[in-house]
């Protein structure tokens, strides 16, 4: 490409030699690959928000579907206690799965990130990977603790009872 321009220069104008600008054609290419690099950016932003949207949008669904399956079992007849603590059981690894595979999916966008930081835009996803993954902990942690309060035995309940008497 460079020597077409220098041959093409040279049989316009016989009389001058011509002398490549480099810095010219660095600036140049720099500017290229920086709008690639920001496009780039741009997407995996985009696609990251989607991601997160769509996350959680499935964590809230789960919630929802957790805290239904609560009311039921309250007012159900069949053995109440069993089968709360087998359905909130089963919640709760669904919950953390859920969980684990979100945090894996953000880790690997943050990544992404990283890679392609351009003028602080990874830096500000960054950030908002780590607020998502933070109320990801908290709203998997909540579940954790009612499912830990509520399958305790009602004998390790009697005894605490008994200890305190």
């Amino acid at each position: 490409m460079v020597n077409k321009r220098k041959n093409s220069a040279a049989s316009s104008s016989d009389s001058s030699p011509e002398t490549v600008d480099w810095s010219q054609i660095m600036r140049k290419a720099e500017q290229q690959v920086y709008a690639q690099r920001k496009t780039l950016a741009q997407s995996l932003i985009k696609s990251a928000q989607e991601e997160v949207e769509s996350l959680t949008k499935q964590h809230s669904e789960l919630l929802q579907a957790h805290r239904a399956e609560q009311k039921s079992i309250y007012t159900s007849f069949i053995n109440p206690v069993t089968l709360r603590r087998e359905r909130q059981q089963e919640l709760s690894l669904k919950a953390l799965t859920q969980d684990r595979n979100s945090r894996r999916m953000i880790i690997e966008y943050i990544e992404l990130f990283k890679r392609c930081d351009i003028s602080g835009v990874g830096i500000e996803a960054q950030g908002m990977m780590v607020e998502f993954e933070k109320g990801l902990k908290e709203q998997a942690g909540i579940i954790q603790l009612q499912s830990n309060v509520q399958t305790k035995p009602i004998s390790s309940r009697k005894k605490s009872n008994s200890s305190s008497i």
